[in-house]
């Protein structure tokens, strides 16, 4: 029979204690990192036009094409280091400071010139044969997207009730406030299909801050808005 030196015997004891403490760190979880991912922003694609001639322009005067992002949360979202791309791969990190403010609404202008500030796109919308948008979060991952099909005269592409609503073409343009009732009838050919709150998760937002928004009447928009007239923009 062999001996066992006291030595030997405190190791063998410390290794088992070791062992049924699950390791080192003494979380039981065997040294894997117990914490919860971060949740996705509650930001979702609220409403888009791909054929703006003179429903709202940007800070420059020009009727850009135009992305809606709506914050369905009640805490202010910093989207620094987002990015937003198109059907063809074209991905716009934002490298400005771009706050979306609680329950409330931000532009995007997609027109391909990104020097003009930290809310414009390096890209440009297909209104001939429609587009998918994407919205990733600073970790890649994807907080919302929406596939869109062919637009009719300046129709937009908007969900109906605001957040997480199902998307619809609307007649009525409403840039930078709450899409309304005016959006769930619109004519037009219908998209591709949008998803109903893309990756995100939470409840329909309950509409957000006012603004200006363009004037209408029974064959759609009339009338014109200023960005800089938009609470947000």
């Amino acid at each position: 029979m062999k001996l066992v030196s006291a030595t030997t015997r405190s190791l063998l004891v410390g290794s088992l204690v070791l062992g049924a403490c699950g390791g080192s760190d003494g979380g039981g979880n065997g040294g894997k990192d117990a914490a919860s991912p971060t949740p996705l922003a509650r930001l979702f694609i609220n409403e888009l036009q791909s054929s703006n001639q003179d429903t709202v322009t940007d800070e420059a005067g020009e009727a850009d094409d135009w992305i809606e992002i709506y914050n369905d949360s009640d805490t202010a979202i910093e989207m620094q280091g987002y990015s937003l791309s198109d059907s063809s791969g074209l991905s716009q990190a934002i490298t400005g400071s771009v706050l979306v403010q609680p329950r409330a609404f931000k532009l995007f202008w997609a027109d391909d010139s990104p020097g003009q500030g930290a809310n414009h796109l390096g890209f440009k919308l297909s209104a001939s044969k429609g587009d998918k948008l994407t919205v990733k979060d600073t970790s890649g991952r994807t907080v919302d997207s929406v596939t869109f099909g062919v637009a009719t005269g300046q129709n937009t592409y908007a969900r109906f009730p605001d957040g997480s609503g199902a998307f619809a073409w609307c007649a009525a343009p409403t840039p930078g406030a709450s899409n309304g009732a005016a959006c769930a009838a619109a004519p037009g050919p219908g998209g591709t299909g949008g998803t109903a709150g893309g990756t995100g998760t939470g409840p329909s937002g309950k509409g957000g801050s006012g603004g200006s928004t363009s004037t209408t009447g029974s064959g759609g928009v009339t009338g014109s808005v200023d960005a800089s007239s938009i609470d947000g923009i």
